[in-house]
């Protein structure tokens, strides 16, 4: 399958008492980069930009919140 052509690598899963977890993974082909993970200096992602993100994220929340105060005061 076309979809599954980059799907590579190996998963470390933790059976226990019915319940599995998994404990790591690793690819060749992993998007992950650390650059891109971590809040030290010199990093590749522009922190500021999750400002805007979490704010837009929140807006239906804090939409219903100030109806429901609204509605509140009704």
């Amino acid at each position: 399958n076309v979809i599954e052509k980059n799907v590579t690598g190996t998963v470390r899963v933790k059976l226990y008492k019915g319940n599995c977890t998994v404990v790591g993974v690793k690819s060749p082909l992993s998007l992950y980069d650390q650059a891109m993970a971590t809040y030290d200096v010199g990093d590749m992602f522009d922190h500021s930009s999750a400002k805007g993100f979490i704010e837009l994220w929140g807006l239906p929340l804090k939409i219903k919140a100030m109806r429901d105060k609204k509605k509140e005061q009704n």
